[in-house]
């Protein structure tokens, strides 16, 4: 069966949706039903089921099951998977590799203090998170590596060990040391939000597809902040208990279905003034705290070639 031909990985809340409902549009590309499979980062997996005692989240184990994903695929189509968390993990880059060393990777990033508060926040909203302070959250970081303070509810304890979300060096160079850089392309947030159908075109050129300047009429469904409703039945439906034995009587494509509809039915887009946001100086604190992996993620990208601008200037960390 012909292999996956690109991954889109990266940040969460980093423009990824959008773009896996653009491209999936594309006449000359074919991504699966379902964005984010999860199949290759195996670390993931294995430290999940020792939290919970049992295989009850990251459903797609088997080769079998993956490529069951891509069996609508036409012969000329490039076949692609959206998986941002192929970033965090350490080992889907290696995994990834094995099973096809010709991929080519798309990495969506953002500023990193912008997207940990993101992603603090959408953790919180899921009960993944029960500390909803960030910066409390933050210091709890070294507790929680001892297998203390950690929520029931969360996938595997490792999503909340912050400092690892924001290493985008390290996260980058597992991939351009198997890969190499030509095969590598980085996307900013910031970038999406200038021209969106400009990194589309840049896309589907890094790709390889014929047609470049496709960009589909309508409206896209773009992932915007949520807030969970009906919260009592929603902790019954994600205790690991009631994870397990769904998972024991549902069979896979079911289960991925099931999933996605509790999210629609669960998480309601935020409406104006229901989020609440740091202030400047919050802010401000952040990105101290993460200034110097601005400056090494700059000085690295730009010595692979990734990219040819001072990215410490363009997320706004020069005076910090």
């Amino acid at each position: 069966m012909k292999k996956v031909d690109f991954f889109i990985i990266g940040n969460p809340k980093s423009g990824t949706t959008t773009y896996y409902n653009l491209l999936k549009l594309h006449p000359e590309v074919f991504l699966p039903r379902y964005k984010e499979l999860r199949y290759f980062c195996t670390d993931l997996h294995r430290e999940s089921d020792q939290y919970h005692g049992a295989k009850i989240h990251y459903p797609v184990r088997t080769i079998e099951q993956y490529q069951g994903f891509y069996k609508d695929a036409k012969a000329h189509q490039f076949l692609g998977e959206v998986t941002p968390h192929y970033a965090f993990s350490k080992e889907a880059a290696k995994n990834i590799y094995e099973y096809n060393p010709d991929a080519k990777i798309i990495l969506f990033l953002r500023e990193p203090a912008s997207f940990i508060e993101s992603l603090h926040r959408e953790l919180s909203g899921h009960l993944s998170e029960n500390q909803k302070d960030l910066f409390i959250a933050l210091d709890l970081e070294e507790q929680r590596r001892k297998g203390e303070a950690l929520p029931e509810k969360v996938p595997t304890p490792r999503y909340l060990f912050y400092s690892e979300w924001t290493n985008f060096y390290k996260q980058i160079q597992r991939y351009v040391e198997l890969f190499g850089a030509k095969q590598i392309k980085v996307i900013f947030l910031k970038q999406i939000a200038t021209d969106e159908k400009k990194v589309l075109k840049d896309i589907l050129k890094f790709i390889g597809t014929k047609n470049t300047d496709f960009y589909p009429e309508g409206e896209i469904f773009r992932n915007k902040s949520k807030t969970l409703r009906f919260k009592s039945l929603w902790k019954f439906l994600k205790n690991p208990s009631v994870l397990k034995f769904i998972r024991k009587v549902v069979p896979l494509k079911l289960f991925s279905v099931l999933d996605r509809l509790v999210f629609k039915i669960f998480l309601t887009p935020a409406k104006e003034g229901q989020i609440k946001k740091l202030d400047d100086n919050e802010r401000h604190l952040l990105k101290k705290r993460y200034k110097k992996n601005v400056v090494d993620l700059n000085r690295y990208l730009n010595k692979e070639n990734l990219i040819d601008f001072n990215l410490v200037k363009f997320w706004g960390y020069e005076d910090i």
